[in-house]
């Protein structure tokens, strides 16, 4: 809904994709989860910048899914970039 009312790059819609990316996690839906991360990601720096404080707060919801998939790696790189 906030989508539809705000756009996608809205920061209240960016704050409830990460949300819903967190209930994905809850229920288990991992794939899912990732994805809308990522997506999350890839707006906010676009939109708000590398070092804006809601794009590293994302950086760091998506390290630590990518460290509970068992892809640290992956984290380690996105941390300096």
């Amino acid at each position: 809904m906030r989508e539809h009312l705000y756009g996608q790059e809205h920061p209240s819609t960016l704050t409830a994709m990460a949300h819903l990316a967190s209930t994905y996690w809850s229920q288990g839906r991992r794939k899912e989860a990732e994805e809308l991360e990522v997506q999350v990601l890839e707006i906010e720096k676009r939109v708000l910048g590398q070092q804006h404080p809601s794009t590293l707060n994302t950086i760091a919801n998506l390290t630590t899914t990518w460290s509970k998939l068992g892809r640290p790696n992956i984290a380690t790189v996105l941390f300096y970039v």
